[in-house]
């Protein structure tokens, strides 16, 4: 009996990294975690319990069903904890709620030409700002695969945001905070520049200790693709 006759046998399907062992009746992903739910799935429609302690997650198939769920995708019973979240589902409805170590965002800061910083204005998108941040441009050129080279002008100003855990919002500790710049362009950019999914027309970039504005764009240049 060989390899091939053996896999048949326990009824495996496939492999991958990301996906795990995929068998006719059982799935297993390694992806770690907390879960118990009965789960409807579409195409077609049957049902699964998905249970996962900690590491691997395991999904067993149970039995198919004669409708579809009510969600787009598929319908939950059950409890699963999602990165810092709880989530309660019943159905096509899920309640969230949030852990004392979710993340919760405090405020964003912009960078004046002196260097210091000031609480960034809300609801303005394009200069001339009027909290005074410091805006320069930058020609930025984007190489797609086809060998095209795309040159625009990038539009950008520094930027930072604080986050502390969201029960201890209070103590302001622990905070979490992240430094970059962001950048519009005035025009498309990247893979999908022109197609009904459009390219990109804004996005930022995280800087790195005693970076000017230039420096985190010109790594962007190098490394990101659109």
């Amino acid at each position: 009996m060989n390899v091939h006759s053996i896999a048949r046998q326990v009824g495996f399907i496939g492999a991958s990294r990301l996906d795990g062992l995929r068998f006719h009746m059982l799935d297993i992903v390694p992806r770690f975690g907390l879960s118990l739910e009965l789960i409807l799935f579409s195409d077609p429609p049957h049902y699964s319990l998905k249970l996962q302690l900690f590491w691997p997650m395991f999904y067993i198939r149970l039995w198919n069903a004669s409708y579809e769920p009510k969600d787009s995708m598929c319908d939950s019973w059950g409890f699963a904890f999602v990165e810092r979240g709880l989530h309660l589902n019943w159905g096509a409805h899920t309640k969230i709620v949030d852990l004392p170590w979710d993340w919760s965002h405090v405020r964003w800061d912009v960078r004046l030409p002196d260097g210091t910083w000031v609480p960034k204005t809300t609801d303005e998108y394009q200069p001339p700002y009027s909290d005074g941040r410091e805006v320069r441009e930058f020609t930025y050129s984007y190489v797609r695969k086809n060998g095209v080279v795309q040159v625009r002008t990038a539009t950008v100003y520094a930027e930072r945001g604080f986050w502390v855990w969201r029960w201890l919002r209070w103590l302001g500790w622990p905070m979490r905070k992240w430094e970059g710049i962001d950048i519009r362009f005035n025009d498309e950019v990247g893979e999908r520049s022109g197609s009904w999914k459009g390219g990109t027309t804004g996005c930022s970039y995280e800087s790195r200790l005693g970076e000017g504005m230039e420096d985190p764009l010109r790594r962007m240049e190098r490394e990101r693709k659109f």
